[in-house]
């Protein structure tokens, strides 16, 4: 029996705007009781004695010496006490003969900057979260805020997410979250001939990595600049518009001036849009890409001086002097367009350019690394030392965030009541009442309830703007404001009774509407929600009765028989006419598809997969190879000695590869050659028994995968054949093998087990493979569905549909077996992906993971069944229950795999 009912969403909306009339009426003139126990700037006397006054331009000035008068003769921090220094930062460790760059202080010119206050800063940011996107300067800026915090409160790691360029810190005690999204163009780029250096920039598409993310956040932080000098392509609306230093017949040079205004345009504008983001924006100018000397960074470029330059001398020059003009003009363009619309995202703009010119004393150089280390660095005049200069921005952001809190307070102080003789009748007969909400200076500012406004002819009428009314948007106001009645309130007993009757109101309706979704759920933290469901496999299938497949077996001509359903006749197509809808319980999410091959060309040009594993891994590369030739048709070869099958895609520079193993890691048949056999011998491989070395992956594939930018990886049935089990070269169980002192002695018993040991070495390898800077993407294993019977006893699989959930939401029993693999690979992959992570901070190899088991789970209609071959042919399979239906269910895996590379 289900306890909470869905009622009508109008009508408790309505309870929610009544509530707020009541509050708000009853509080009219009268200070608020919650007033004392509100965050605001008058609670902070740390933070306000060490603003800056308002009238002072903080990035207008010169830098002083620092003396210990002004406790600047000392770091904030060193090496010792901040871990969040990274080798190529951390000038103290590798020697820096002077620290005289230490003891400057930036003074603007018309007041003095207040040194860093992390107490200040933690207790301003409380129940906040701050998102740093953009290159590795971005990263530099949160690592120094990282340490300045140190002082006060050491955060904690954030979980890892599939996304390897992305981290996230919390401060527990003070519930404030930071994060850094690696972004170097802040738009959609491919790197596509990585030995030229070339890039492709898709001038109009914000990069996913971060846009499809920071709804959730307060603020998000944004800068980069120095990327822009590379050699790059230009695409607008998918067409190539031109390039830098591409040197192409027939297409245009647009110099390297054209991408970054509108890289910066595509990006404010994402975030500005009403639907994605309704925080604060702050836009950090760039910092100098001109401090090379001697030469460029390449050619023996450096940066020896040992303090800044004065005042009078610092300039910017060249390329920055037109990249940071165009920021500037994209942020005032991005901050108009703003108000015009009437946005609720804030702009802030944090011009820190002047005072890094003067600061070419300030980088590593040469001390990132040992003198006598063979690494490939180059002089490093871009990035900053730890401590440094950089500590700065944070001076800065601080006395940013105290002005932005302070206006915002200033602007919570009503206007005098209106005056009946002069203004328009009351919003109701029975209710007049005066308004401050948000900062708004009139009932017209407000996103809800009823207001009057004039028509063409200067006449009052009335207009409900209910449409905007959800539980969410108010909490947002408030938490924006943290005042929702005027400052000059008085408490009351009627104050309160509204008060509990709006929360009363507001609890009633969350509960009541069961799965409704709010306005504008999809398109605002919701899709977070909805890309964080997808990666862990949740969701529902929803038919849609006018869906087509992707490709048929008479548009693509690789579809083997034992997958060509529509070949051999299968009665229904019914199970083509389903689409995947993540989400839990599906709510406010858009199903998948169709698959967009052109995206996915963009995302690859240049670059190569390969597929490693059974069957299934070449049922996937096919549905892959079946989509992607819709668009272009591509040449196919095969290496039969190397057990190699190639997929080229000449006019998108892409490849792909697949090869055929049913374990990953060194095998062969037990009484067999001394070498794995090929997919011509599986019959033999599956009578077994196979000889399998769990700690050593597969030279044959392992080697290949160098070559490679991604390497899909599956396996999973083959486990359950019968082997013997080897590590460090001797025998440590089997199982099925016929040997009872084998099994009695063994190590290893099960094939869960094994199973286990194999992607523990594969993975681990990956991970620490020389020569492989990829992404490793495991796919978790897809159910079978034999029904009355198994493999071999009359088991089969008709089902013309998918299967549902039960009420309390579990998913159809997986079978033992197959529920122990998946919670193998799942384990065994973020294992590795935290041992990956803390060996090398991520910057060799990325594992993701591709999580199909639950949504696979739920349809037993996609398998060929006895369509899978004609009458009398079985293939291999009478009936098979394992395999899937081309097209089918399983192309929904090149949706998934879209999204990783896109997250990528």
């Amino acid at each position: 029996m289900k306890l909470l009912q869905r009622v009508n969403p109008t009508a408790a909306a309505s309870l929610t705007a009544l509530a707020v009339v009541v509050l708000l009426t009853a509080s009219a003139s009268r200070p608020s009781f919650l007033r004392r126990f509100e965050p605001s700037i008058a609670s902070l006397p740390r933070a306000a004695r060490r603003a800056a006054p308002a009238d002072c331009d903080i990035f207008r000035g010169e830098w002083v010496p620092a003396t210990a008068a002004d406790d600047g003769a000392a770091p904030y921090y060193t090496n010792a006490t901040c871990g969040e220094i990274q080798e190529h930062q951390n000038c103290m460790k590798y020697g820096r003969p002077d620290l005289g760059f230490l003891r400057w202080r930036w003074r603007p010119e018309r007041c003095e900057l207040p040194r860093f206050d992390a107490a200040a800063f933690l207790d301003l940011l409380r129940g906040k979260s701050m998102a740093f996107v953009g290159d590795s300067l971005s990263r530099n800026h949160m690592q120094s805020l990282l340490c300045l915090l140190s002082k006060v409160e050491n955060p904690r790691e954030v979980p890892k997410t599939a996304d390897p360029e992305f981290r996230a810190v919390r401060y527990e005690s003070h519930n404030f979250t930071v994060a850094v999204f690696r972004s170097p163009y802040l738009v959609t780029a491919n790197q596509s001939d990585p030995a030229g250096g070339m890039w492709d920039l898709y001038l109009d598409e914000p990069d996913a990595a971060w846009a499809t993310a920071v709804a959730g956040f307060d603020y998000v932080v944004v800068s980069t600049g120095i990327w822009f000098n590379r050699p790059t392509m230009f695409y607008e609306r998918g067409r190539l518009v031109g390039c830098y230093s591409c040197r192409l017949p027939g297409v245009p040079d647009l110099t390297l001036r054209y991408s970054l205004p509108l890289a910066f345009r595509t990006a404010l504008r994402a975030l500005t849009a009403a639907s994605v983001f309704n925080g604060t924006v702050i836009v950090r100018t760039l910092s100098p890409t001109s401090h090379f000397e001697g030469g460029e960074w390449d050619k023996g470029g450096d940066c020896r001086r040992t303090r800044p330059t004065a005042a009078s001398e610092a300039r910017m020059s060249g390329l920055d002097v037109d990249f940071h003009a165009a920021q500037v003009e994209e942020f005032r363009r991005a901050e108009a367009a703003a108000a015009a619309s009437g946005s609720a995202v804030r702009m802030l703009l944090m011009d820190a350019t002047a005072a890094m010119v003067a600061r070419a004393d300030g980088h590593p150089s040469r001390y990132g690394h040992w003198a006598h280390e063979n690494v490939t660095l180059y002089n490093d005049c871009v990035h900053w030392c730890l401590p440094g200069p950089v500590d700065v921005w944070n001076e800065m952001l601080l006395q940013m965030l105290l002005r932005h809190q302070s206006m915002y307070a200033r602007a919570l102080t009503c206007s005098p009541r209106p005056d009946p003789s002069t203004t328009s009748p009351p919003l109701s007969p029975a209710v007049d009442f005066h308004i401050c909400v948000s900062g708004a200076r009139s009932i017209g500012d407000l996103p809800l309830l009823t207001r009057r406004h004039g028509d063409a002819t200067g006449e009052a009428s009335s207009v409900t703007v209910m449409k905007r009314l959800s539980i969410r948007g108010l909490l947002a106001g408030a938490r924006r404001t943290r005042h929702a009645v005027a400052a000059k309130a008085t408490t009351s007993v009627p104050a309160l009774v509204a008060l509990l009757f709006f929360f009363a109101a507001a609890t009633f309706s969350v509960f009541s509407l069961g799965s409704f979704r709010w306005p504008g759920a999809a398109d605002d933290g919701g899709a977070a929600a909805c890309d964080a469901a997808l990666a862990r496999g949740r969701g529902e299938w929803m038919r849609d009765a006018g869906a087509a497949p992707y490709y048929t077996n008479a548009t693509c001509g690789f579809i083997q028989n034992y997958q060509n359903c529509m070949k051999h006749g299968r009665p229904s197509m019914e199970f083509l006419r389903w689409r995947w809808r993540p989400g839990d319980g599906g709510e406010g999410c858009e199903p998948l598809g169709p698959f967009d091959a052109a995206r996915f060309f963009r995302l690859v040009r240049g670059r190569s997969m390969l597929f490693v594993g059974d069957s299934l891994a070449s049922s996937h590369v096919t549905s892959l190879v079946c989509a992607l030739s819709q668009v272009e048709a591509p040449a196919r070869s095969r290496d039969a000695a190397a057990g190699f099958e190639h997929w080229r895609f000449p006019a998108h520079g892409f490849a792909v590869a697949y090869f055929w193993t049913p374990f990953q890691v060194r095998w062969r048949l037990t009484r067999g050659p001394p070498e794995a056999v090929g997919p011509e011998r599986q019959g033999e491989v599956f009578a077994g028994p196979s000889d399998l070395h769990l700690d050593e992956p597969d030279e044959r594939w392992t080697s290949a995968a160098k070559s490679h930018d991604y390497v899909v990886l599956s396996a999973s049935h083959w486990f359950a054949r019968p082997a013997v089990y080897y590590q460090h070269g001797r025998v440590v169980g089997c199982h099925d093998c016929g040997d009872s002192n084998a099994t009695a002695t063994a190590i290893v018993k099960q094939p869960e087990h094994a199973q286990r040991a194999a992607f523990r070495a594969v993975l681990g390898a990956l991970a620490r493979l020389d020569g492989f800077n990829g992404t490793a993407i495991l796919r978790t294993v897809a159910p079978t569905h034999y029904e009355n019977g198994g493999w071999f006893d009359g088991g089969e699989c008709t089902a013309t549909r998918p299967a549902s959930e039960s009420e309390d939401g579990a998913a159809p029993e997986m079978a033992a077996t197959e529920a122990e693999f998946y919670r193998a690979q799942v384990e065994e992959f973020a294992a590795a992906a935290a041992a990956a992570a803390a060996r090398n901070g991520g910057k060799r190899a990325r594992l993701r993971l591709m999580d199909v088991t639950r949504m696979m789970l739920l349809r037993p209609d996609g398998h060929p069944d006895r369509h899978g071959h004609g009458g009398g042919e079985h293939d291999g399979f009478e009936i098979d229950c394992l395999h899937w239906c081309l097209p089918g269910a399983i192309d929904v895996w090149n949706d998934l795999l879209l999204q990783i590379i896109a997250s990528s």
